[in-house]
């Protein structure tokens, strides 16, 4: 059976079968739920707020698969992002706008990209090792693996990749909804994705991709940070080396090694712009006989531009271990999706 995720009031009816209420859901959830005072992981967030039926169902083998850890091994932040709520909002946000770009993101880079013209150079597929010591710069915006930076001086933290299946189907529709996730751990995938949902095309033909999670090794994709105490001790001590830097801000998932949502990382972007234009002075430390490739000039136009457009601020994309990439984030449409489950 598809159950309506994340857990609100359709979810409960279909549980129990039948039509019932806000106040029935609360009185209920109030029974099923294991009482904890002060949760320290995520096992214990999710018993807190709806009990262990409800956690078996929907949470455990999710987060098994998608992390490789049971949910008493993960920071109260890896389950707790999810919102539970007694009404019939299934949205997976609590903002009350949320939308894609018209044209979709990579249109939507393209155009920041263009707007910023000279003041901007990318290079892809280059190591920011290359750059760092070879490029002239007056300040380093670095969003890649932080323990990477630093040779992985204190030890190498680790992170969860994906790998990506895509199947092409001669029919308008193939799931319900645009997102599917799949909770059993007898399925070696975490979700699948018709993003037709969102985009709207009108056309006989449509594209799933199907999600499997995967250890990181060297090469891949490191989408994930894990949280949880072990990790985390790890980063302070990178933490620690990066504080003292003078001329380089680390930013991102990878960067600071935290589980950010888009819209997360978009504040930071823009804040750190915002504080890199508004400082009274910019500390300088040139290699000498190399070749300018940015400077707190195209910094303040990438702002400018991203500040504009109200969106992902691709000036963090600088000097990066790996490319940039522009992806779209199923779960920031308006409409209520069943099943809509965890965004990247």
């Amino acid at each position: 059976m598809t159950y309506n995720f994340p857990i609100n009031l359709n979810t409960f009816e279909q549980i129990i079968g039948r039509n019932s209420s806000e106040a029935e859901m609360i009185a209920t959830l109030d029974e099923w739920r294991t009482p904890i005072d002060e949760p320290k992981n995520s096992e214990e967030v999710i018993l807190d707020q709806v009990g262990k039926k409800l956690y078996k169902m929907f949470f455990e083998g999710y987060t098994l698969k998608q992390w490789k850890k049971h949910p008493k091994e993960l920071a109260t932040s890896v389950c707790g992002r999810i919102p539970i709520r007694t009404n019939r909002d299934d949205r997976y946000l609590n903002e009350k706008h949320q939308m894609m770009p018209r044209d979709g993101y990579t249109k939507m880079c393209e155009r920041i990209l263009d707007s910023c013209g000279p003041n901007l150079e990318v290079r892809l597929n280059t190591d920011y090792r290359e750059c760092k010591e070879n490029v002239e710069h007056d300040y380093l915006i670095y969003t890649g693996m932080i323990d990477a930076y630093y040779d992985y001086q204190h030890g190498r933290l680790p992170y969860r990749s994906l790998r990506f299946e895509i199947n092409n189907f001669d029919q308008e529709f193939i799931q319900p909804e645009m997102q599917l996730n799949y909770p059993e751990p007898s399925v070696p995938y975490t979700r699948t994705v018709e993003i037709k949902h969102a985009t709207g095309q009108k056309i006989n033909s449509t594209t799933v991709v199907t999600e499997y999670p995967e250890d990181y090794k060297q090469g891949m994709e490191p989408y994930y940070p894990i949280p949880n105490k072990d990790t985390e001790k790890l980063y302070l001590q990178y933490k620690e080396s990066a504080e003292k830097e003078i001329n380089t801000t680390f930013l991102g998932r990878l960067g600071t090694y935290k589980y950010y949502n888009m819209d997360q990382c978009i504040g930071l972007a823009l804040k750190a712009c915002e504080k890199l234009i508004n400082s009274p002075s910019i500390p300088r430390k040139r290699p000498t006989n190399t070749r300018k490739l940015t400077s707190l000039k195209s910094c303040n136009k990438l702002a400018a531009c991203c500040s504009r457009s109200g969106a992902i601020n691709l000036g963090l994309y600088l000097l990066g271990e790996n490319p940039p990439q522009c992806t779209t984030k199923a779960s920031s449409m308006p409409k209520r999706h069943g099943n809509a489950g965890k965004p990247e």
